[in-house]
C-alpha cells in the first residue's frame, strides 16, 4: 500500500509480473508524490490473547502522525492467534519531505499510541 500511494508501484502485481517472466511497467509517478519518502509501524497486538479491546488511541489527525492507521475498535476480539501483520495492535503509515520528519512522527506515534485490552475465556467460533 505504501509504495503504491508514494511511488505508484503496486508491489504484489510486479512480483506477480516478475514470476511469469515478464518485466514490471514502471507506473506513472503520483501526483504530488516528488521526492516524498515514507515508512510504517506495526504496534504489537495486547500479549494476553484472546482479548477483547477496551479502548484505543487513534493517531490519524495528529501533528506529527501517520496520514493512515488501522487499528482495532473497542469491542473487537483479538483471537488466540499468531500476530504477524494482521492481528495486532495497531498498523500506521507515514509520509514525508525526509527521513528525518518521517522518523519524528513515527516516533511521537510509538510514544503515543495506546491500545488496551481484557482477557476472555474463549471466542466463539463462526
Amino acid at each position: 500500500m505504501l509504495w503504491r500511494e508514494l511511488h505508484g508501484w503496486d508491489l504484489m502485481r510486479a512480483a506477480f509480473d516478475l514470476q511469469l517472466g515478464r518485466t514490471p511497467t514502471p507506473p506513472a509517478t503520483p501526483a504530488g508524490s516528488g521526492d516524498r519518502v515514507g515508512g510504517w509501524l506495526l504496534v504489537p497486538a495486547p500479549a494476553t490473547r484472546p482479548c477483547v479491546i477496551t479502548d484505543v488511541t487513534p493517531m490519524v489527525g495528529r501533528t506529527p502522525g501517520p496520514y493512515a492507521e488501522v487499528v482495532l475498535e473497542p469491542g473487537a476480539v483479538l483471537p488466540d492467534a499468531d500476530a504477524y501483520y494482521e492481528h495486532v495492535g495497531g498498523r500506521f503509515r507515514f509520509r514525508g519531505a525526509s527521513s528525518d520528519e518521517v522518523v519524528t512522527a513515527l516516533t511521537a506515534t510509538a510514544t503515543a499510541f495506546r491500545v488496551r485490552a481484557e482477557q476472555v475465556e474463549a471466542v466463539p467460533a463462526t
